[in-house]
């Protein structure tokens, strides 16, 4: 007699990857999964390359953590994502060099990129209209930031801080509304400040 056991949709809880065999069996082992209940973690490896496993993943109901992943070189496979409960976490990927996955996402918490070494543009969020609290800071090869679609508010601070190589601002959003501050400092190879043309509500503002 054969016994059939069935795989469940998806893993309970938090799922952490910490190897690339672990990414790669994802899709195998869970081919219908579609939402992490719990937070989803690439975090503290040199063996990750890419996150293709996660292509069917559309929902993290709290954090989305990708951080000081040594070898991965972009954030492909997570282009399906609609929405992070909590945070969506970037930081010290060495590798990474462009964000411009997230074309799908309507929501998440804060936002925060911060110390990717290769980093060298930030575009896409196609479809987040209303951007959470955003955090962009010491990126040291960050050159271009450009959000096309529009933005209708960010609900929190923007703070842009102490990227060493950021010369464009090439487009936010066109973004009118922040209900928060704006804080753009220490970005010496800055040249203008066009893509906030249209902001006409901030609480405080401080570009240094």
């Amino acid at each position: 007699n054969t016994i059939n056991v069935p795989f469940p949709d998806c893993p309970p809880g938090d799922y952490t990857a910490f190897t690339q065999g672990k990414v790669d069996s994802f899709l195998l082992l869970y081919p219908n999964c579609k939402q992490i209940s719990g937070n989803l973690n690439f975090a503290d490896n040199s063996n990750i390359t890419n996150l293709n496993g996660f292509k069917n993943i559309e929902k993290v109901t709290s954090q989305l953590n990708i951080v000081r992943n040594a070898a991965l070189t972009s954030l492909d496979g997570l282009q399906n994502l609609i929405s992070v409960g909590g945070n969506l976490w970037i930081q010290g990927n060495a590798l990474v060099s462009r964000i411009n996955n997230f074309n799908k996402l309507t929501s998440c918490g804060v936002l925060f990129i911060s110390d990717n070494k290769a980093l060298v543009e930030i575009s896409g969020f196609n479809a987040l209209s209303q951007f959470p609290q955003t955090i962009i800071e010491l990126n040291g090869k960050l050159s271009l930031i450009n959000i096309v679609s529009p933005v209708n508010q960010i609900n929190g601070n923007l703070n842009i801080n102490n990227n060493s190589s950021l010369k464009s601002i090439a487009a936010f959003g066109n973004v009118p509304n922040i209900n928060g501050s704006l804080i753009i400092t220490n970005n010496d190879s800055l040249q203008n400040l066009n893509a906030f043309s249209q902001l006409t509500s901030v609480t405080e503002l401080s570009i240094q």
